[in-house]
């Protein structure tokens, strides 16, 4: 079956050949093999939907809906400083259980997030990508996990915990991330 990009595209290329009797094809071939390689690019991508809970405090998030679902975890923290309130990114996390379960084994280890200063409050995210049975889920969760990780960094540099993740991964899937419910990440 032709998808509608590729009919359009045999639609330019048409043109381009009728273009070419009146001796300016060269310019629009030019467009053309830019369409197509734009084309080709954007198809490559795996699209996914990362939905984010409402921001909730630490303690309050165990009696959540949400704590027995599995997926990606985003830890910030409030404090004050010099008499002004600030809140930054502190840890991004993933589980292929659920979230009570990670939460607990973090308590347990008193994992470094556990004893920054500060409140801490989470989101939890849950993914949402066409056809998830042909991925494997703790790969895919790693490159996400990974890729909010890079953006997260890239706008609040040194602040995460768990940077390490990025330094010493290499992604299996070419992904798309939109963020729904975070004004952490956009």
């Amino acid at each position: 079956m032709i998808r509608s990009d590729q009919i359009f595209a045999l639609f330019i290329f048409d043109i381009a050949v009728n273009l070419h009797i009146y001796g300016i094809y060269k310019l629009f071939i030019g467009f053309f093999i830019i369409f197509v390689k734009n084309i080709m690019i954007m198809a490559y991508y795996n699209k996914i939907t990362i939905e984010w809970t409402k921001e909730a405090h630490i303690d309050e998030s165990w009696d959540s809906e949400d704590v027995e679902e599995y997926g990606l975890y985003f830890i910030t923290r409030k404090y004050v400083r010099n008499g002004i309130e600030k809140q930054t990114p502190l840890y991004v996390g993933i589980t292929t259980r659920n979230f009570y379960k990670r939460l607990c084994e973090h308590y347990r280890c008193n994992s470094k997030w556990t004893d920054a200063y500060g409140r801490k409050y989470i989101q939890f995210g849950k993914i949402h990508i066409y056809r998830e049975d042909k991925y494997d889920l703790k790969s895919l969760l790693t490159d996400v996990e990974s890729m909010v990780i890079e953006e997260i960094e890239e706008h609040h540099p040194n602040e995460l915990l768990n940077v390490q993740q990025i330094n010493s991964y290499n992604y299996h899937y070419n992904l798309e991330i939109f963020h729904e419910n975070n004004r952490w990440l956009k």
